[in-house]
């Protein structure tokens, strides 16, 4: 795992490429290599986890015609080394880097669609001048560009591309509110104008001053095997999890897992000590609040295992002063708290010596574990039998139409919930996207008058879908599945919840439910599988219950929250001033006399809605994002 940049430019000096580097110093603190040449430069930081001692980038082919800088993991490389040799290849050391000159040699592009694992690749053909950037299927690892005046820089976070001095840090209104709709910045925007993200199964080739891109990958559901009954089904994942899991436990170095003490984390977190270490550690974070603590969970499964338990209790008054080290991280504005706590967690994992842990992302978007692809159902159910009996009793079912409203709302009222009932392929999702109805009269006169013209009405233009002829075929399931795993998974899970906040802290994390294997698997499993009546993940808990008890099995999805605390919030001189007339003025972002009287609306209440807390914690990180980057809204 590593941090890498470069540039091509005629401007840019070897100090330039070395003080991209030292802004990635915590994605690789064990070791720095370059290349630089006339107008090329290319730098690593590396953290060593494969081959140690000779790991060292950039890595070149026999030739020196072919120089490769990479930042993660491919698990199939001891596998193509093999190949490589038997076609003639002569790889001088084992790292996975030494792999990649070669295989581009041999293959060129092709070589993206035969690499398995997590990466960002940068590759330069001296031979004929040409950079090609390659970004893993998922989206799991990040690579930022920006082309301009002739000089096109690159970088595993933006801050590295920033610090080549000539990129203006100017706010990009549509991605910003990409975040107030999406939560995350869609398709190649980022909260920089001028700078893009290369997007899951994509690669860029650089020459002569022009950039082709293109996919090597395009996510696409399938229709289901109906050879395969349950038991078939059930023993084929199992295999395949297992075997994502051992390719996740390749390494020189100690290897551990996140812990949350949900179904996915417990799984993996199980099948590890029983298959292949039983001396494999846990890490957790526990919260102070309640309502948000599943340590119980933890302790079951640890005790049970008999594993060391790793464990950091994360207080409502911690996010005051890390609000501004997560946001330098994450380098976009945030609406969900939840990224600190992680980086708390990752925190605990560094001063505990270990540099990798496996966690559970991704099986719930695969297994239909959220309960929008519940209410997926329900809406169609709701369709049919609008004055149902039934109908409270669905509703108390998942989160949205929790409490009071469900007892008392006639089934007409209800309509804000399944009003979107008709063909249009975003009727899952409009529900939670249209919030910006309510975040956009916050905005100021100057934003707003940018977003005249520019309403979130047509999702297929703001989201540039790849495959949205396949899309009418998806079940309608699948159709919500992609929405989340497109908008969602990568965007922000992987992102601001995962490498941002991992990375800060130089540990890597690893998803063995985003194995290449197994998601192809499960992009044919019938929808039946993944939800039987409104029981999320059903298949998974089948396999779960060889593995863990039955009390954590059948527990009720537990959402990973953190809420903000208010009162911490404003007790903060820093965070206060962010939120004053004078600040919210000063970056001319938000509406100063709105965002006052919602501050001394949200005072006085010692509970806040989820729209208000993601209002609060919207404004509050855009405008630290503005101080931390000394971001201009032009």
């Amino acid at each position: 795992m590593c941090g890498i940049a470069g540039f091509i430019s005629n401007n840019c000096t070897k100090d330039d490429l070395f003080r991209m580097g030292d802004t990635l110093i915590h994605r690789g603190p064990d070791e720095t290599g370059c290349f630089y040449s006339k107008n090329v430069g290319l730098i690593s930081k590396r953290l060593s986890i494969v081959d140690l001692e000779n790991g060292e980038q950039p890595s070149f082919n026999e030739t020196k015609s072919i120089t490769v800088i990479f930042n993660g993991e491919i698990y199939n490389f001891a596998k193509l080394r093999k190949e490589l040799s038997a076609k003639g290849h002569n790889i001088s050391y084992n790292s996975v880097t030494a792999v990649l000159p070669h295989m581009y040699e041999e293959y060129g592009t092709a070589m993206f669609e035969r690499l398995s694992g997590q990466f960002a690749i940068a590759i330069y053909d001296i031979s004929c001048e040409k950079l090609i950037l390659a970004r893993d299927k998922m989206g799991i690892i990040p690579l930022y560009c920006s082309f301009a005046n002739g000089e096109f820089f690159f970088g595993s976070e933006i801050k590295a591309l920033l610090a080549g001095g000539r990129i203006k840090k100017e706010l990009n209104i549509t991605a910003l509110c990409d975040v107030f709709t999406f939560w995350s910045p869609q398709c190649d925007r980022t909260i920089f104008s001028g700078v893009a993200s290369l997007l899951p199964g994509e690669f860029w080739e650089f020459q002569n001053n022009v950039i082709k891109k293109e996919k090597y990958y395009t996510l696409k559901f399938k229709k289901e095997d109906k050879n395969l009954d349950f038991e078939s089904n059930s023993e084929k994942i199992e295999a395949l999890l297992c075997n994502a899991i051992q390719k996740g436990l390749i390494g020189d170095v100690k290897i551990s897992t996140y812990l949350s003490g949900g179904l996915d984390s417990s799984l993996i977190t199980s099948i590890i000590a029983g298959k292949f270490n039983s001396s494999v550690e846990a890490f957790s974070v526990g919260f102070e609040d309640d309502r948000l603590d599943e340590s119980k969970y933890q302790k079951l499964v640890c005790d049970r295992l008999g594993i060391k338990h790793n464990k950091i209790i994360y207080k409502n008054s911690d996010m005051p002063g890390l609000i501004k080290e997560i946001i330098r991280h994450t380098e976009t504005p945030l609406l969900r708290a939840g990224p600190i706590p992680l980086f708390k967690l990752s925190e605990l994992v560094n001063k505990n010596n270990v540099k990798v842990v496996l966690s559970g992302e991704g099986a719930d978007e695969f297994f239909g574990g959220y309960d929008i692809f519940k209410e997926v159902k329900i809406r169609s159910y709701l369709k049919k039998h609008p004055d149902s009996a039934m109908r409270k009793l669905l509703l108390k079912s998942v989160n949205i139409f929790s409490g009071s409203a469900v007892q008392s709302a006639p089934a007409g009222g209800l309509n804000y919930f399944y009003m979107h009932n008709g063909n249009d392929i975003f009727d899952s999702h409009y529900t939670r996207w249209r919030q910006f109805s309510f975040f956009e009269h916050f905005f100021s006169d100057n934003v707003g008058a940018e977003l005249k013209d520019f309403r979130y009405k047509n999702y297929r233009e703001l989201l540039k879908l790849d495959c949205e002829q396949d899309i009418e075929d998806f079940t309608d399931i699948q159709r919500s599945q992609y929405f989340e795993i497109k908008t969602f998974l990568s965007q922000y899970l992987l992102s601001s919840q995962g490498d941002r906040v991992s990375m800060a802290n130089s540990v890597e994390v690893r998803f063995p439910f985003l194995d290449d294997e197994l998601v192809e698997y499960c992009l044919s499993l019938n929808d039946r599988f993944k939800i039987r009546g409104l029981n999320e993940k059903y298949i998974l808990k089948k396999i779960a219950a060889k593995y863990l008890p039955g009390e954590l099995v059948n527990r009720k999805k537990f959402p990973y929250r953190s809420f903000p605390d208010f009162q911490n919030i404003i007790g903060d001189s820093y965070l206060k001033y962010m939120l004053s007339e004078e600040a919210i003025r000063r970056y001319d972002i938000f509406n100063s006399i709105k965002i006052d009287r919602f501050i001394t609306a949200i005072a006085a209440k010692s509970f806040l809605s989820e729209r208000e807390t993601m209002l609060l914690m919207g404004v509050l990180t855009t405008q630290v994002l503005c101080d931390v980057f000394d971001v201009c809204h032009a």
